[in-house]
């Protein structure tokens, strides 16, 4: 009968131990998943895109530096967080009423690398 009664705080005991630190696990906050850096075919369309604009007057495409376009640092892009490719390039001067303010450049072709775009506003 002793036996049974050890054996049983035993249990018990474990029991409790294991309630307890599952509580604790609970209340912590989940880690977030990585945000991918943007795949280097996008990177290289939005450079194609940066070196045949002569002139920049939004000022956009100084930001465009190093390797993740996807990070937050380069103005104007938007990447799908599951991905690391780029949706959406918002490329928008909210002063248009100027005509010395608008881009000078040529549209490169390397845009169309871009595969996975689904918006595309270039003004200003």
């Amino acid at each position: 009968m002793k036996f049974l009664m050890w054996v049983f705080k035993i249990v018990f005991i474990l029991t409790l131990f294991h309630l307890f630190s599952s509580s604790l696990s609970l209340g912590q906050e989940p880690e977030a998943a990585p945000v991918p850096i943007c795949a280097e075919a996008d990177r290289l369309a939005l450079l194609g895109f940066k070196a045949k604009i002569l002139k920049d007057t939004t000022d956009f495409l100084s930001s465009w530096t190093g390797t993740d376009c996807c990070g937050g640092g380069w103005e104007g892009v938007e990447c799908d967080p599951a991905t690391g490719r780029v949706t959406r390039l918002i490329l928008q001067n909210p002063s248009q009423r100027d005509p010395s303010i608008y881009m000078k450049g040529v549209l490169s072709p390397t845009l169309g690398d871009l595969h996975f775009l689904e918006t595309m506003i270039i003004s200003g």
